[in-house]
């Protein structure tokens, strides 16, 4: 049997910020992102936790996240092709 969220659950939005919280969230800057891929790159885990949030972001319905971690995907790709300084 198939686990279900409730409807005001859907959005990743909803579910991950506190409901609370009257402001709608931003998106995340170039810097933001170049920041979290540099982060990302550290991790021995990385190319599997960023496809393990875009595909509960996908199921999620949240176009805008997906977005936002395929952005990061590729920062990932340009650091790590980046030729050694």
């Amino acid at each position: 049997m198939p686990i279900t969220m409730p409807i005001e659950q859907k959005s990743a939005r909803n579910w991950m910020l506190d409901p609370c919280d009257p402001l709608p969230p931003t998106p995340l800057t170039e810097w933001e992102i170049l920041a979290v891929a540099s982060r990302m790159v550290q991790r021995c885990d990385c190319d599997q936790f960023i496809a393990e949030r875009m595909g509960l972001l996908a199921l999620l319905d949240d176009a805008d996240g997906v977005a936002t971690w395929r952005a990061i995907a590729m920062k990932v790709r340009a650091i790590r092709d980046a030729p050694e300084v």
